[in-house]
């Protein structure tokens, strides 16, 4: 079951986030602290959006990102997205993607975009679900 966020899924939102991303191939350090900060600053930037995948009533993905104005009309960015390991191949964060994609064009919104890693299986899944790379942009980086 795929449906829109609500307060009652964060506490398993977290709890997910540090698993997935933990784990390979990110193995980043994320702590219960680290994440619940992480993941409510992106809840509370203006036009946040959240989708959840649900299996027995356990969140076993979700999206989170907030729509904008662009130029061209209105963009959703996705911030954060993350299917626990159990779950990966088996559809699931296709149908997240699909549910948000329709929810999101409803909304007016006429594009998703997204930062991702090379060479990780996500890029293939975003690739597999539509996406494309944008040639003429690079992601900068400065340590302070």
């Amino acid at each position: 079951m795929i449906r829109n966020y609500n307060a009652t899924d964060w506490a398993a939102c977290v709890k997910l986030f540090c698993k997935v991303f933990n784990d390979e191939p990110w193995y980043d350090e994320w702590t219960t602290e680290s994440a619940s900060r992480y993941l409510n600053d992106i809840m509370e930037t203006p036009g946040f959006i959240g989708f959840i995948g649900l299996s027995n009533y356990e969140v076993d993905g979700f999206m989170f990102g907030h729509s904008k104005q662009w130029w061209n009309g209105k963009e959703f960015f996705v911030h954060e997205m993350c299917v626990k390991r159990e779950a990966q191949g088996t559809g699931m964060g296709s149908a997240i993607m699909s549910y948000a994609k329709a929810q999101l064009k409803s909304s007016g919104i006429q594009t998703i975009s997204l930062i991702t890693g090379k060479g990780v299986p996500a890029e293939q899944f975003y690739m597999k679900n539509g996406f494309e790379e944008v040639k003429h942009l690079r992601m900068y980086v400065a340590k302070l």
